[in-house]
C-alpha cells in the first residue's frame, strides 16, 4: 500500500546561538520545560527533548547554528531539520525562506 502525506502545518525557528531575536513562546515554554536547552562551554549547540509519551522512546535531538527547530501544531512535537534540508521540507507561509514562524509543509 501506499499514501500521501497530508498537509501539516507547523512553526519553525531557525536556530543563531548569536541573534538577539527574541524566540517564539513555544521555543522559550520548551526551555522552561526542561525540553530545550543550550549546551554550556561555548558549543553553541542546542539540546531538543522530546518525552516519551509511551507510544515510543524519549530523544535528544541537536541543533547546530543554522539548522532549523520545528514544531508541529497538531501535536507539539519537536524536531530539528539541517538547513540544507530545510528548504527541501517546508515552503513559507510569508513568501520568505528564511521566515521564522507559520512554515506550510
Amino acid at each position: 500500500m501506499q499514501f500521501v502525506a497530508r498537509p501539516v502545518h507547523v512553526e519553525a525557528w531557525q536556530w543563531d546561538p548569536g541573534s538577539t531575536e527574541l524566540p517564539p513562546d513555544w521555543m522559550r515554554d520548551a526551555m522552561r520545560a526542561g525540553r530545550m536547552w543550550i549546551e554550556r562551554g561555548g558549543a553553541r549547540r542546542l539540546w531538543v527533548r522530546n518525552a516519551s509519551d509511551g507510544h515510543g522512546p524519549s530523544d535528544n535531538l541537536v541543533a547546530h547554528p543554522g539548522d532549523w527547530v520545528v514544531r508541529t501544531t497538531i501535536t507539539g512535537r519537536l524536531a530539528v531539520v539541517r538547513q540544507a534540508e530545510f528548504p527541501a521540507l517546508f515552503a513559507s507561509l510569508h513568501g520568505s525562506p528564511r521566515a521564522r514562524h507559520g512554515v506550510d509543509a
